[in-house]
């Protein structure tokens, strides 16, 4: 189970603001100070694409402002809606604020304050918490106190929504199978995207990227997409389903 104490901490104050993500509209971000001098500070950017029962990504939807995607409206469900149940009671363990915002709102798709309201709250407070206990985040998150390396995945051509040309699949991803250590994997996957780039170029495709930094040619299918990533691999010295797998 997640960590807890038997002591109970005390939120000081909220305070949430619009920043601005990578596609340069805004993104929800939250500060949480506790009454024992800790801060945490989380964002939430979002996706390009939703599934339809997706947990609600609530925006002002005012035409004048960011094309519709200003937070306004969150903030202030912060400030007057959900930081009274939050500030200055008594907290106990890393899930308490979730339990409070799970019961302020309790709908499937959290449609009253938006699941980028409740996201950005519960993540700043976990990172408060497990700094008030000396934990880093994966620690106190962790049930099982067996931590390691995630293996890196490497997107190295967009289509769908992320990317304005005709392939259907929206992310064509590589996955490092050669190398017991993060940073050679991590290496094998840089090289095989600038092979890549090599090649689009070398082939008259353009090397503009797409909303999540792969390439984003206008190919003709998604074998074309396959063999020009197959082709990479092998100009990179490696080989594709041995060391490489897509």
């Amino acid at each position: 189970m997640p960590i807890d104490s038997s002591e109970p901490l005390f939120i000081d104050f909220l305070k949430a603001r619009e920043i601005i993500d990578s596609r340069g509209f805004p993104a929800l971000e939250v500060d949480i100070v506790l009454t024992n001098g800790i801060q945490a500070r989380a964002s939430v950017p979002s996706g390009a694409s939703t599934g339809f029962d997706e947990a609600l990504e609530k925006r002002d939807a005012n035409p004048k402002r960011y094309q519709g995607k200003g937070l306004l409206h969150n903030i202030l469900y912060i400030q007057k809606d959900i930081a009274p149940f939050l500030c200055h009671k008594p907290l106990q363990g890393i899930l308490a604020v979730d339990d409070i915002l799970l019961q302020l709102d309790d709908t499937p798709r959290k449609t009253r304050f938006g699941a980028n309201t409740t996201l950005a709250l519960s993540l700043s407070y976990a990172k408060a918490f497990c700094k008030s206990h000396n934990l880093f985040l994966y620690e106190g998150l962790s049930a099982s106190k067996k931590y390691a390396l995630p293996l890196p995945f490497f997107n190295i051509i967009n289509g769908g929504a992320h990317a304005c040309n005709n392939l259907d699949i929206q992310e064509f991803m590589i996955v490092p199978l050669a190398f017991d250590c993060f940073s050679e994997k991590m290496r094998l996957g840089v090289e095989v995207f600038h092979s890549l780039k090599n090649l689009l170029a070398k082939k008259g495709h353009a090397t503009n990227v797409g909303d999540e930094g792969g390439f984003a040619p206008n190919l003709s299918c998604t074998h074309e997409a396959l063999d020009l990533m197959t082709e990479a691999i092998e100009k990179a010295h490696y080989t594709p389903g041995v060391d490489v797998s897509f």
